[in-house]
């Protein structure tokens, strides 16, 4: 074997070897974060995921970089982490975490936990949606901006 045919072949050993580590890295966070989130926490299968992912894709129109288009939804809030967490500290609806990084399928939770376990949270992703079909979503974004839009209070 070359020495250039040895190097390249190295090269994707260790990038396999590098992408295999991240997976694994991705999937004890996300059972870290299932974990902190409690007994009331449910992973939904696979069908059940997709058919949620649809369902908020449908309902959202996402940017190229994984954005809500914010500009298409008049009466969004922004807020910061602590107005985010006083605001839905006692919030006991059912949402859906969508992740827009990997692979990882949606959990549903009660808002409670998910707002005092919001690092556990954004852990797994660095962007979160917090979903409730045709009522509310809630962006987390990897920069720091959340957004909060409630069609329940749609003009």
């Amino acid at each position: 074997m070359k020495k250039e045919d040895r190097k390249t072949k190295l090269e994707r050993l260790l990038e396999r070897n590098r992408l295999r580590q991240e997976e694994e890295h991705r999937n004890l966070l996300f059972e870290e974060c299932l974990d902190a989130l409690g007994s009331g926490a449910a992973v939904l299968g696979d069908t059940e995921s997709q058919e949620l992912e649809r369902s908020f894709t449908e309902e959202f129109i996402i940017t190229s970089y994984g954005r809500i288009e914010w500009d298409l939804y008049k009466g969004y809030e922004q807020l910061d982490r602590n107005a985010l967490a006083s605001r839905y500290a006692h919030e006991q609806e059912v949402y859906h975490l969508v992740w827009s990084h990997g692979s990882q399928p949606v959990i549903e939770a009660r808002m409670n936990r998910i707002v005092e376990r919001l690092d556990d949270v954004t852990a797994v992703s660095p962007d979160v949606w917090i979903y409730q079909k045709n009522k509310r979503v809630i962006e987390l974004f990897h920069d720091g901006v959340i957004r909060v839009y409630d069609k329940t209070t749609e003009m």
